[in-house]
């Protein structure tokens, strides 16, 4: 082996840095298809049965593997997490298997990996499309077995967990390509648990912001009281949007929108000057639409910059002149002409 796995920079357990709460994200929803899903994670969480979890990037699939953990017999005991993207089959055997003392140079002490760390508690192996067939095969050999052989040991040792996965492509597609065993599959199909993407749930966008919102900023120290509301001209924004990174992105979001806001009682679509035309349903990489701002918008861009309004005004691909005249209500006679203003 070449480097001991605690020289990598792995996942071993879920990511510290996750705001966003699995019972909050999945069992508050409005969507009819994410109740649905609600309650097969519910159904599935009491069996002993191994769950397939699949849906787009960013979706939630880790989220809602804690959650089917927390409704089964195991919740009481630890649960771990996986991601096997970007692992080669050395360093994923040490990560799930662990190794004994001298199993290869810097193997000093004995480490447990996390079949055994999550004892009888619950392991999601999370990417299992970009596995290899090498370790594909070894699980099914433990699946089947209900056990398994550290690094350099030499006797098996039992498996208490509770297996789960998660995938963010088809997987059928990945064995009609080969690069998916066909009895892994197998084992995989017969509990698959769908997890919709954000533009099917878009009901719960307004929501699903907030939490991010309050939760990005108990994060950064920020009190309660002082988390700004979004706009209802952001939320229709935010609603219209496709998501194509889904709830991470909007997590993303919602972070930026904390820093831009600079304290404000409230947050605007006037804080996505670069993103405006995709928030608005058009092309991300088409010019910039000409509406112009309402004398609300721009006096929150103002605040955003500190009070610079030439700064403000060129957010919003406007002039100095045009600007003054919207602060004065004459939106009207706010034209095109001071446009050039703003570059300068």
């Amino acid at each position: 082996m070449p480097r001991s796995c605690d020289e990598e920079s792995t996942n071993r357990d879920l990511e510290s840095h996750r705001v966003i709460d699995g019972r909050e994200f999945l069992t508050t929803s409005k969507c009819k298809a994410m109740r649905e899903t609600t309650a097969r994670i519910r159904h599935f969480g009491v069996s002993a049965e191994t769950v397939h979890f699949h849906g787009e990037r960013g979706t939630g699939k880790s989220c809602a593997a804690e959650l089917l953990h927390s409704y089964s017999s195991r919740a009481k005991e630890p649960y771990r997490y996986l991601n096997l993207a970007g692992l080669d089959d050395s360093l994923a055997s040490a990560e799930l298997c662990g190794h004994v003392r001298g199993a290869f140079t810097d193997a000093k002490k004995d480490r447990p990996g996390l079949l055994a760390a999550a004892g009888r508690g619950s392991l999601l192996l999370d990417e299992i499309g970009k596995s290899s067939l090498t370790l594909q095969r070894k699980l099914l050999d433990i699946m089947e077995r209900m056990a398994f052989r550290p690094v350099g040991a030499d006797r098996d040792v039992r498996l208490n967990a509770r297996l789960m996965f998660a995938a963010s492509e088809p997987l059928e597609a990945l064995v009609k390509s080969n690069v998916m065993l066909p009895d892994f599959l197998s084992r995989l199909g017969l509990f698959r648990i769908m997890i919709p993407p954000l533009r099917d749930r878009r009901e719960d966008i307004p929501q699903l912001l907030q939490v991010l919102l309050r939760r990005r900023a108990a994060v950064s120290g920020i009190p309660a009281d002082r988390v700004p509301n979004p706009t209802d001209e952001l939320l229709h924004g935010l609603i219209s949007y496709d998501w194509p990174e889904n709830i991470r992105e909007l997590e993303s979001l919602a972070g930026r929108l904390l820093v831009d806001a600079c304290g404000s009682a409230t947050v605007g679509l006037e804080l996505l000057i670069g993103d405006l035309a995709k928030f608005r349903g058009g092309d991300a990489t088409s010019p910039r639409q000409s509406r112009k701002p309402s004398p609300q918008e721009l006096r929150r861009s103002i605040a955003a910059v500190d009070g610079n309004k030439s700064e403000a005004a060129r957010r919003h691909g406007i002039g100095r002149t045009s600007a003054w005249r919207i602060l004065r209500g004459d939106v009207a006679d706010a034209t095109d002409s001071g446009e050039s203003e703003a570059s300068h």
